[in-house]
This record gives structure tokens, C-alpha cells and sequence, in this order.
């Protein structure tokens, strides 16, 4: 006896087709149990390592906030903004160890602390992490055990310097490792750090007011200035004498100032892309984008 059935159109269906609507019904159901099981064990991986997030596929929006690499660029500390699909708990932060060598990450977990900004020394023994409340702390990284710090063991944490408050946009070493620029809305401050192989508090050298939007930060390579370059295209440069206006650009959009503090490249409104050494105080190499032609005016 073959038992038949009328369409939802007055088709007659046969076991034929029953048969292939429940097989096509079990490869769906298998397919959505595979993919439970591999997101619950990308969470069970990922709890393994100490990361807070869960899964990956539960962040709904990455970006990166500041990359800092040490010398030699084999370590870099990286600053990553996220949030969740869930939008319960809006943006995270967090800082993560990045072994570019052997293409590795580590995060540091410290969301409890809402990073805002974050370096890599040097030296790569620790990482210098801004938090919103204008707190600085140090977190010994200890991936360079020629130049561990006493006192510090791998993963801890200790507090450098207090502000005033005050939300923190840049932060960098110097080339020597023994001071730290952070930069805030109304101030920048340079913070003496660290005698050699010693944990202390940071002591403040210098603290000079900032009437503009700063673009990007970097020290001299002999450690001795501080060379600062805001969002209007006006290049400073700071030391003990206080701030000092080298240069500008008035038509400038977007600025960017090389890791050594030697160079500064412009935007301008016109779209002409220019290089300017910043010692010697003369544009050394440009580039119209508009019609795609370049020049170097000095040698």
C-alpha cells in the first residue's frame, strides 16, 4: 500500500518527495550543529588563553586605536577598540602584545582599566598604558630578560603617573627609554621614568600648556626635544627652554610626523602631498596628487 498526500496546489505528493524534504531538513540541521560547535569551542579556546571576549564572532566593530613597535620592530603594542553584537556593554578597550616575528598576539586584559592609548618601550621590557581617568601605568612585559626591571615580574602592573584628569591622546617614549611624553587636551607633560633596573613613580620634568589638536608626537632621536605637530599644520618643538615654532603649513589637512621627529609630511587642501625636514627647516620632497607628478626641490 503506498500511502499519498495532496500539494498545498493540488500536487500529489509521493513518498519521494516526503523523503527528500526530510533529508534536505537533516543536512540543514547538521550544518547549523557544526557551526554551534565551532563557535563553542572558539569560546572554550579562547577562555583557555584568558580572553574576556567570548568569541570573535560576538564583536560587532574593531579598530585599532595606536600601534607602538620597539627597537628593532620584533615587539609592538597595539590598542584595540571593539564592541559586541550584543550592545550591552557599548565600547570595550583593551592592549594586546603583538610578537610580529613569530605573528603572535596576546591581550593583556585590562578593560577594568578603560586604555585609551598605550607605547612600547624601546627596550620592549615594558608597555606604558593611558587610561581614561588620565592615570598612566606600566606593564612589565618582560619578553627581553637582558633588560627586565627589578622588582616588576612578567604581567605586572604599576602606576606611573597621575594627571589632572584629563583624556590622554598620545603617548611615546624617548629613544633612551628613560622618559615618556603624554599628551592631553590642555597640557603635555614629560615624565622622567624608571632609573636603570628600578620600579618608582614618575617624575614630572617639564609640563607645557597646548592650545591646539595635536596630529602626532615623536622625540628627537638624541632624546633631547620633544617635536610636536597639531591638525593645523604648525610644527613645535619642545625642550627645556619651552615650546618653539619651526614651521607651518597653513593649508594643511592632515599631518603626520615621522618616528625620529626629522621629518614631517602634509596634506594640503589642494591635494599636494609634502615632506619637510623639520631641523633644517625646508620642504625636501612633494608630490602633487592631482596630476600625479613629483619632485625633490632639495637634495
Amino acid at each position: 500500500m503506498i500511502a499519498l498526500g495532496i500539494g498545498r496546489h493540488g500536487r500529489l505528493l509521493t513518498p519521494s518527495a516526503g523523503i527528500l524534504s526530510l533529508q534536505v531538513l537533516a543536512w540543514w540541521c547538521a550544518c547549523y550543529l557544526v557551526l554551534v560547535l565551532l563557535a563553542l569551542a572558539e569560546t572554550a579556546i579562547l577562555r583557555q588563553m584568558g580572553v574576556k571576549y567570548h568569541s570573535k564572532s560576538s564583536l560587532r566593530h574593531v579598530s585599532i586605536r595606536n600601534f607602538s613597535v620597539s627597537d628593532g620592530g620584533r615587539w609592538a603594542a597595539l590598542q584595540l577598540g571593539f564592541t559586541r553584537w550584543s550592545g550591552s556593554t557599548g565600547t570595550s578597550e583593551d592592549v594586546f602584545l603583538h610578537d610580529l616575528q613569530h605573528h603572535t598576539v596576546r591581550p593583556l586584559n585590562l578593560e577594568h582599566l578603560a586604555p585609551c592609548c598605550a607605547a612600547m618601550a624601546p627596550t620592549a621590557n615594558w608597555i606604558a598604558i593611558a587610561c581614561q581617568d588620565g592615570s598612566i601605568y606600566l606593564y612589565s612585559c618582560a619578553v627581553n630578560t637582558s633588560k627586565s626591571v627589578e622588582g616588576m615580574p612578567p604581567g605586572d602592573l604599576h602606576l606611573l603617573y597621575r594627571t589632572r584628569g584629563a583624556w590622554i591622546t598620545h603617548l611615546v617614549f624617548a629613544p633612551d627609554g628613560r622618559h615618556l611624553a603624554a599628551i592631553t587636551g590642555p597640557d603635555i607633560y614629560l615624565l622622567g621614568i624608571l632609573p636603570e633596573r628600578k620600579v618608582g613613580p614618575a617624575v614630572l620634568v617639564q609640563r607645557w600648556p597646548c592650545d591646539s589638536k595635536v596630529a602626532s608626537v615623536a622625540f628627537s632621536g638624541d632624546s633631547q626635544k620633544l617635536i610636536v605637530l597639531d591638525a593645523e599644520g604648525r610644527l613645535r618643538s619642545y625642550d627645556s627652554q619651552g615650546g618653539h615654532l619651526i614651521g607651518q603649513k597653513r593649508d594643511a589637512v592632515h599631518t603626520a610626523l615621522s618616528a625620529d621627529g626629522r621629518h614631517a609630511a602634509y596634506m594640503s587642501s589642494d591635494r599636494r602631498l609634502s615632506v619637510q625636514d623639520v631641523m633644517a627647516g625646508h620642504e625636501s620632497w612633494y608630490r602633487d596628487l592631482a596630476c600625479n607628478c613629483c619632485e625633490a626641490p632639495y637634495d
